[in-house]
């Protein structure tokens, strides 16, 4: 299954992942060895799995008017590490290519420096395409 590409939370539209200073489109990375690519719109297998399941939790509850109830849970609503752990498993579950979850690690803890609470999860996943890691995190202050 394919599915759009995402670069350090940036989905790519059209090549690009947002706007450089002078208000052109960032259409290359530049990899840690200094080489320059092209940005791929669309990946598939592991990194298109991880990359679909991704967007689904990158959406807030009631935030698309087509699909009001999908979206993870407000904190302040719950203030619940269960209901994020029960949302985002459920989320995992229902995405076409997973088989399982191999092993769900979570915590919430509060960021020193700025007294944000952080909501943070390594997951491990069976899917069709083999194993996948996915770390999720999010403030939830």
């Amino acid at each position: 299954m394919k599915t759009r590409s995402i670069i350090d939370r940036n989905i790519v539209w059209f090549g690009s992942i947002g706007k450089n200073p002078d208000g052109t489109a960032i259409k290359t990375i530049s990899p840690s060895q200094g080489q320059v690519e092209k940005i791929s719109n669309y990946v598939g297998g592991k990194e298109g799995v991880v990359s679909g399941i991704t967007q689904y939790l990158n959406i807030l509850q009631g935030e698309l008017w087509y699909r009001i109830n999908d979206g993870i849970p407000l904190w302040g609503k719950y203030k619940s590490k269960d209901v994020f752990d029960a949302y985002i498993s459920e989320t995992i579950y229902e995405y076409p290519d997973v088989i399982n979850i191999a092993s769900f690690n979570s915590k919430v803890v509060t960021e020193a420096k700025n007294n944000r609470l952080i909501y943070s999860a390594d997951i491990v996943i069976n899917t069709k395409a083999g194993l996948v890691n996915l770390s999720y995190r999010r403030d939830v202050s």
